[in-house]
């Protein structure tokens, strides 16, 4: 198996013991896609947007137009960026404590929502609130009954930091991921505040525009993610034989050969959310209890989704395989492996995910109070838009910093999975870490 692990760069081949690279381009024609839809997204947002604002003084007073928007998004951007670099700082410091925080979290949050909404006596609010309160009360089962679990999780992400922290270019990546995210989140709100304004079809224009976003922003941190896993991976199989650059080496795979196959698993994800995001805008209009089972349905499907992709790209970083070859073999490891070895990863996830959330939520309560106290009273309908806009783009800043430490901890798990042997020649102590938990795991 580690004969064929393709994360060496052709520069140092000579000196890597005969790694094998797989230099072909998978999946060439979903790259080119993105690339199309890049190029005519940005040249519409920059048409629509400049059109908007320069359009009549009546068109001014729409409450779409970028002018109204653009002060506290730029905050809001600000806060996010702020807020994300925070919340790995603390994981990384008390990565113990964080992890029990994020679990019982979601048990507060789930408890809350659910009061909330019994208190609102609306329609159908008794079972929607008596929903959130089960979910509280499963969380709570839930953190109680993997506290023994937390000091491991602790444990891979103390290791995972430790190894990136060798290769600071990791989170130079991350960081330029976060700026590009950040501009282009900027030219997506200017072109989306004129497009809805200025045209008819506004639920169609809406759609297409939430994929072009979370395509845009998945591919984005996926390319992290896959940068990542090939710097780890490479750190993993050959942490006594190092070759030089081992970031810039795995950046410039993700950005070339394995484009596609990013692109590829980025864009299922992307529509699944965006269809979540446009039933969620059916409440209020049709039964809100059936909307919101959908919009559960669906988010499952794409946590589930989003959850198979993650291991799935660990096979493109290393091997540079095709996104449905991974995914197969992916499929297979979890079948062989009976996924016990990869269950931990629900903790240091948990940690990572609700850290997003909270800087999503975070947010949007800032967006929406500045947005609630700088417009008229007639005008108020626009803070649910900025409250919504300004959740996704501290989610998604969020997530992108979390992405170092989360890929290398999937790519930990992946190495685990296939080779064991070479972590227990290479690093014997954390061999024994993963070892005896894997041990507990399957009862042995």
């Amino acid at each position: 198996m580690v004969a064929s692990f393709g994360v060496q760069d052709p520069e140092a081949q000579g000196k890597s013991g005969g790694y094998e690279v797989d230099k072909k381009w998978r999946d060439w024609w979903a790259a080119v896609l993105y690339v199309i839809h890049v190029i005519t997204v940005g040249a519409l947002a920059v048409w629509f947007g400049v059109g908007a604002v320069n359009d009549s003084d009546d068109r001014d007073a729409s409450l779409y137009n970028i002018k109204r928007w653009a002060p506290q998004l730029a905050v809001v951007i600000l806060f996010a960026a702020m807020f994300s670099f925070l919340w790995i700082s603390l994981v990384k410091y008390f990565p113990v404590a964080m992890i029990k925080f994020a679990l019982w979290a979601g048990v507060v949050a789930n408890l809350v929502l659910g009061i909330l909404v019994l208190a609102s006596r609306t329609q159908n609010s008794v079972i929607v609130g008596i929903i959130f309160i089960v979910f509280a009360v499963i969380q709570a089962l839930y953190a109680y009954w993997v506290r023994f679990r937390v000091p491991f999780a602790a444990a891979l992400i103390t290791k995972v930091i430790m190894v990136t922290g060798q290769y600071p270019s990791c989170y130079i990546v991350s960081y330029g991921a976060v700026i590009i995210s950040v501009l282009w989140i900027g030219l997506w709100s200017f072109g989306a505040s004129g497009a809805i304004a200025t045209m008819s079809h506004a639920a169609a224009i809406v759609f297409g525009l939430l994929v072009s976003l979370y395509w845009t922003m998945e591919v984005i941190r996926n390319v992290v993610h896959v940068t990542v896993a090939g710097t780890v991976g490479t750190f993993y199989f050959q942490q006594q034989n190092m070759p030089r650059n081992p970031t810039v080496h795995a950046l410039r795979r993700a950005t070339s050969t394995s484009l596609g196959s990013i692109c590829l698993g980025s864009l299922i994800v992307a529509i699944l959310e965006a269809i979540r995001v446009m039933v969620r805008g059916l409440q209020g209009q049709c039964n809100e209890f059936v909307v919101c089972c959908l919009s559960c349905l669906l988010g499952v499907i794409e946590s589930l989704m989003q959850y198979f992709n993650k291991w799935a790209y660990i096979q493109v970083a290393l091997y540079g395989k095709t996104f449905v070859k991974a995914s197969k073999d992916t499929w297979n490891m979890f079948k062989e492996q009976g996924l016990d070895v990869l269950i931990n990863d629900d903790l240091t996830s948990t940690v990572l995910f609700i850290g997003c959330i909270i800087g999503g939520v975070l947010s949007a309560i800032l967006g929406g109070f500045w947005t609630y106290f700088h417009v008229t009273t007639s005008d108020h309908r626009m803070t649910v838009s900025v409250v919504v806009l300004s959740f996704f783009i501290g989610y998604f800043i969020t997530h992108l910093t979390m992405a170092v430490v989360n890929s290398g901890v999937a790519c930990y798990y992946v190495c685990f999975a296939e080779d064991p042997a070479t972590l227990r020649r290479n690093d014997p102590e954390f061999y024994e870490v993963m070892w005896s938990r894997q041990g507990q795991l399957r009862g042995v």
